[in-house]
């Protein structure tokens, strides 16, 4: 038996450290709140410590070294020194390590060969760092030197890992180093080398490089530059840790682009010798670099004095050597000043657009070498200057005038006719002879001037020339006509007369499209008039003359032509003399009857007594007029017409008392120009005479101007003055009427001696007793009419129940017998109260037959009454008449009341399908004699019916409305108003219904899973089943139409509702889908697509099956309501509302069926009893296994992105087949490959 023992002891242990068996990582990088940054050192660096069995930091007995290793993450590489030298204190601490790329889950693995056992870091995360580099992505490609690089670089900002920081916005700089491994020179570049980085990435787009060379580096870098890089030459020694390199490029000799000039001639030249000075060339691309490597190359010369090109010998067109020109032998014999040398090149003969031009420099004259003759020696006429004779002059050997005062040229005739002299100034002092003044006598065939000049032994001698007959003269137009023109020349002033004269003529001026030609014709000189014919009127034409020459078989002239400008053109007619008085006269004509019109008129006036006119004796001159805009007389044309026989008149003023003119019109011609017509009618002689003023002569009906009616005349007589009137009948046949001669002024013409309504002229003349003429005075066209009939009828009738419509129908007789002689002007009308007071009076135009009277008072008669007005046309007289009123008397009433009884006009009632809507509704009157009735206001779209109940003064009317289903969800606005027997209606009455339409939804789903996933759109409700469980889902679905009511009472009405399914939507696991117009297999919808009810109530049963786990069923159901206008619900409805519930059948789970056992189970699921009872808990005994309950028959796997059913059936060691069966929508993958890869997360 053991017995205790109390009693105490101690024991001194001392504890020494271990051997070192392993390291420890005592600082890392995945050290909380640490940030490592791609390509940067970590931070902190990572340290290892030698520890014992127990942890304990121990020393080591010698040196080792400890190397560090990538094992995990996304990538990368590692970075810096990764061995590690371990001292004896066992401590191993790194100075730079660090990871180039930017990722997750990085682990560094550090082994050392003292140890079987490698310490690994916690994974840590690299993230982008700040800017640091620049990575070119797009390099340029080799490029000609002055050109835009046809590939421009595209670069990236990074980190110090080359990591792209995409959201990084930082300058950035490109620089190409020249000749970097000799002499670093900054190639020169052009374009935009300093670009702001979007997203990270810079693109540099007009880049150029000026001069050439061979793997010139490309460097790139960041600004701003750090303040270790500030004092950096950039390109030219620029450090990896200051900038970034990245490629080269070489850039070859452009093709020319230009040339330069290496040497021009001297300012002063002499003529006829090569320049002091040749001009050299030389060709370079765009960077300004010579062209070396082609003679393919031609460069021109050419000389210009402005835009003239000038004589230029010598070697003009060299090859290029070497892109380089040198000329030798060029010169000019012209002399001048501001002369320029222009080079231009040329490849393989094609001009290319290079040029260049050498500075202004003079050429002066050379020695005297001739005398030369120089100008046009033509044929000329006998006895005219030789005027195309320029000049006789000293000249070098280039042709170019010497001027000098100490020489004389003499000039002198050879002619092989002995009757011909040279007569004229035939020597001057000058180096320069001109010949002009001088003349040749006679006709001869062949003649030559002669001369010569002093103190210089020159001779010179013209061109052989012939001297032939002299022109016509004093050409002239004779006359035109619309398609003619007459032209009238004079024989030579001097010399013979030619045998004959040509004529030519062509359009000089014309419209778009007429056709130019020239015409001629040959005439004797036994006449001097011709006639052109056939001639355009809107053609301008040249027409000229010349006499033919002695010396030609052919028409040729003989002398310079004589030519002039006209065109055919029609004269006026029917000039007439309309009125004269002591200081003017006023003529009329008509313009052409047909053809081109004249579009303006001269006229010409003469004075043609001989016995008073004097010096003025029948010299023509223009016409003067008054012009009242500058109140002044002018000379003036008068505009034409466009339409043939159109009268025209103009008043002649600045005429002088007894003397006695003509006038004549001239027309202008149609074709451009302002030119007129050389003739023109001519009136008779007129004498000015005091006369009447024209103003005063008027014509009037006498009053009362009734049927027939009687004409007075009258005028304001001059002192002295006797006068007649003349009245003419137009368009009727009948003898004029005069009235004797009197002084009085006036003259009445009785009603038995005129026809009414017929049209007048009536003329004033006033007798000229100097000449016992009748000078025309003034006229008048005038119609003699009578007073206008009264309107043909007049009614009134009462609008918006206070307004009286009076209206009226137009004359019969407006004065001469018919309905529309006479201008009717308009109408007056006038509204008296029954004690004559006027309540309304107004005139209206002739157009308006109707008038609006407001502001009546009730209950009183009113007197309304309306008269015609007229009024003659000016030509007719433009007398003024009104006819006499015709009346009628109106009686304003009472407006009638209109009310509701039984409704309120301001509520909006609901109305529904089928049923049928009523309401009263009551008016009355005032007057108690009136007679009601209501009808429909239709100034809105009314639906409905009135039905008249009661009557006739108050009345009484019902409103009956039954709405359609085309009504549905309408508005419907029926409006009223009481009408008594006057026409006088009541307020608008309205009732306002609002058609409740169906409004099918369905009730919220019960029982479903708590939401906890995103649910697609159409998607009411999940509920999860199990293969062989029973699931029941009952739905509901209601109507309480738009106007909110009780389902019941929406059923009561007639809104009743079906329900239907529409569609199953089967999905896998992959996102595949399928759909099927029916229910799957186990499903059935309880109720009758028959049924209408409101509510209706139906529910879905399903027990899935095996095959239908791992799937998701979407069940869809519709509404419809029972008049057919509104569905709801479904999937994919248009209009609709989607209604979807979900069912997803559970993976790896089965529910037991009657009779089932797990060993059946496990057979069916190819696995053991055993497993399934070990992996179901709740299930305590396995041989009796509870009907329905559910079974979980295996673990649910989440696939990787790299996982495929061939990699999973060697991960679990099962076939491909197995797993198709445990997973049937697995299926589709099989059908593709089963090599084919997962979707990440997929379940299995």
């Amino acid at each position: 038996m053991f017995e205790p023992c109390f009693s105490s002891n101690s024991l001194l242990l001392n504890i020494s450290l271990g051997r070192p068996v392993s390291f420890l990582l005592v600082r890392s990088p995945d050290q909380a709140g640490s940030i490592n940054f791609g390509g940067s050192s970590f931070q902190p660096q990572p340290v290892l410590q030698a520890v014992d069995f127990a942890g304990n930091a121990v020393s080591l007995l010698q040196a080792s070294t400890t190397r560090a290793a990538l094992i995990s993450g996304s990538g990368g590489q590692l970075l810096g020194n990764v061995n590690c030298t371990c001292g004896t204190n066992g401590t191993c601490a790194f100075t730079n390590l660090a990871i180039d790329r930017a990722g997750m889950g990085f682990r560094i693995s550090f082994y050392s060969s003292l140890f079987n056992t490698s310490t690994v870091s916690q994974p840590f995360n690299v993230v982008v760092g700040p800017p640091s580099r620049v990575r070119l992505l797009q390099p340029p490609l080799n490029n000609a030197a002055g050109e835009p690089l046809l590939v421009q670089p595209l670069a990236a900002v990074t980190d110090a890992g080359g990591n792209w920081v995409s959201g990084a916005s930082p300058v950035v700089e490109v620089g190409f180093c020249c000749q970097c491994d000799v002499l670093p020179t900054n190639c020169s570049l052009r374009g935009n080398r300093l670009i702001s980085a979007v997203n990270g990435v810079a693109d540099f787009t007009d880049l150029i490089i000026a001069r050439t060379g061979t793997n010139i580096p490309i460097l790139f870098r960041l600004l701003p530059v750090a303040a270790s890089c500030s004092s950096v030459r950039f390109p030219l020694d620029c450090s990896s840790s200051c900038c970034s390199s990245a490629g080269s490029i070489t850039i070859t000799e452009g093709p020319p682009a230009s040339l330069v000039l290496q040497a021009q001639p001297a300012p002063s030249q002499r003529a006829d010798v090569v320049f002091s000075a040749q001009p050299a060339v030389q060709l370079e691309d765009a960077g300004g670099n010579a062209v070396l490597n082609s003679n393919r190359f031609t460069v021109t010369v050419a000389l210009f004095a402005g835009s003239t090109q000038m004589e230029l010998t010598g070697g003009t067109a060299l090859v290029a050597a070497l892109g380089r020109v040198v000329f030798t032998d060029l010169k000019t014999t012209k002399e001048g000043s501001r002369f320029v040398l222009v080079f231009r090149v040329y490849q393989e003969g094609v001009a290319l657009n290079i040029s260049a031009s050498t500075s202004p420099f003079g050429v002066s004259t050379g020695q005297a070498a001739s005398l030369q003759f120089a100008g046009n020696f033509s044929k000329r006429p006998a006895g005219t200057a030789l005027s195309t004779f320029p000049q006789v002059q000293l000249v070098d050997a280039g042709g170019n005038p010497i001027v000098t005062s100490s020489a004389n040229i003499s000039f002198w005739l050879q002619s092989s006719c002995q009757q011909t002299l040279l007569v004229g100034d035939l020597q001057q002092s000058s180096s320069v002879a001109y010949t002009w003044t001088s003349s040749i006598t006679a006709p001869c065939a062949s003649n030559r001037l002669v001369a010569s000049i002093s103190a210089y032994p020159f001779v010179a001698l013209s061109p052989s020339f012939a001297i032939d007959v002299g022109g016509p003269a004093n050409l002239v137009v004779e006359r035109t006509t619309s398609d003619q023109v007459v032209v009238r020349w004079q024989n030579p002033p001097t010399g013979p007369a030619p045998s004959s004269y040509l004529i030519r003529y062509s359009p000089f001026a014309f419209p778009n499209g007429t056709e130019v030609f020239t015409a001629s014709m040959t005439i004797s000189s036994q006449t001097t008039i011709a006639t052109l014919t056939g001639l355009n009127p809107l053609v301008l034409y040249n027409i000229s003359i010349c006499s033919i020459s002695l010396y030609t078989s052919r028409s040729d002239c003989s002398s310079d032509s004589l030519s002039l400008f006209s065109a055919p053109i029609a004269d006026a007619v029917n000039l007439t003399v309309e009125h004269v008085d002591e200081m003017s006269a006023l003529i009329s004509w008509f313009s052409p009857s047909q053809g081109v019109q004249p579009p303006s008129y001269r006229i010409i006036q003469r004075c043609v007594d001989n016995r008073t006119c004097g010096d003025s004796y029948n010299i023509a001159i223009p016409a003067f007029t008054f012009d009242a805009s500058l109140s002044s007389y002018v000379n003036q044309d008068k505009l034409g017409s466009s339409s043939p026989g159109t009268q025209l008149s103009y008043l002649i003023t600045n005429l002088t008392s007894g003397l006695g003119y003509v006038f004549q019109v001239r027309s202008k011609f149609a074709a451009p120009g302002n030119l007129f017509s050389p003739s023109g009618p001519v009136t008779q002689t007129v004498y000015p005479t005091a006369t009447a003023n024209p103003l005063s002569f008027k014509v009037t009906c006498l009053p009362p101007c009734s049927n027939p009616p009687s004409m007075q005349v009258s005028w304001a007589a001059a002192t002295g003055e006797t006068s007649r009137v003349v009245v003419d009948y137009l368009g009727l046949l009948a003898p004029s009427v005069t009235s004797p001669v009197t002084s009085l002024g006036q003259f009445n013409f009785s009603n038995n001696s005129l026809v009414r309504g017929a049209s007048l002229l009536l003329q004033l003349y006033t007798q000229n007793l100097a000449s016992n003429l009748f000078m025309p005075v003034a006229s008048k066209f005038y119609r003699l009419v009578s007073r206008p009939a009264p309107p043909a009828s007049l009614s009134v009738s009462i609008i918006n129940n206070e307004v009286f419509f009076v209206s009226w129908l137009p004359s019969r007789d407006v004065g001469d017998g018919t309905s529309d002689g006479v201008a009717v002007t308009g109408y007056s009308v006038v509204c008296r109260r029954a004690d004559e007071t006027v309540l309304f009076q107004t005139s209206v135009g002739k157009e308006v037959l109707n008038v609006s009277i407001s502001s009546l008072l009730r209950g009183e008669t009113y007197h309304i009454s309306v008269s015609v007005r007229t009024q003659k046309n000016a030509m007719e007289g433009g007398e003024q008449f009104t006819s006499e009123l015709l009346s009628v008397d109106q009686y304003l009433g009472f407006v009638p009341v209109l009310a509701p009884s039984s409704f309120d006009p301001s509520i909006t009632y609901d109305a529904f399908i089928g049923v049928l809507f009523s309401k009263n509704l009551t008016a009355q009157d005032a007057d108690a004699n009136q007679t009601l009735e209501v009808m429909m206001d239709n100034s809105e779209v009314c639906l409905g019916s009135l039905t008249f109940l009661h009557g006739p003064n108050p009345v009484l009317y019902r409103y009956d409305f039954l709405p359609k289903v085309s009504d549905s969800g309408k508005i419907i606005t029926s409006c009223f108003r009481a009408r008594d027997s006057q026409g006088l209606t009541s307020s608008r009455v309205c009732v306002v219904l609002r058609v409740a339409s169906p409004s099918p939804s369905f009730q919220p789903l019960s029982g479903t899973m708590p939401v906890s996933r995103s649910l697609p759109f159409y998607v009411k409700g999940e509920y999860q089943a199990t293969a062989g469980c029973r699931l029941a889902i009952s739905l509901v679905g209601s109507d309480g139409t738009s106007a909110g009511i009780a389902t019941a009472d929406a059923s009561s009405l007639g809104y009743n509702l079906r329900m239907e399914h529409q569609i199953t939507i089967i999905t896998s696991a992959t996102g595949g889908s399928t759909s099927i117009g029916g229910l799957p297999p186990g499903a059935e919808f309880l109720g009758s697509n028959t049924e209408w009810a409101n509510p209706v109530e139906r529910s879905l049963l399903w027990r899935p099956a095996r095959g239908q786990d791992s799937l998701v069923y979407d069940f869809c159901f519709i509404l419809t309501d029972s008049s057919g206008i509104s569905t709801t619900g479904g999937f994919g409805l248009k209009g609709g509302s989607d209604f979807c519930l979900r069912v997803s059948v559970s993976r790896c789970k089965y529910c037991i069926q009657e009779g089932e056992s797990l060993f059946d189970i496990s057979h069916v699921w190819k696995t053991t009893w055993l497993n399934l009872w070990s992996g179901n808990e709740a299930l305590l005994h396995p041989s009796l296994p509870g009907v329905g309950t559910e079974l979980l028959l295996g673990q649910v796997y989440e696939a990787l992105g790299s996982d495929s059913l061939q990699s999973l059936s060697a991960k679990f060691m099962v076939t491909i087949d197995e797993l198709v069966f445990w997973n049937p929508d697995l299926a589709s993958n099989v059908s593709l490959s089963s090599t084919a890869r997962l979707t990440q997360g997929q379940a299995i």
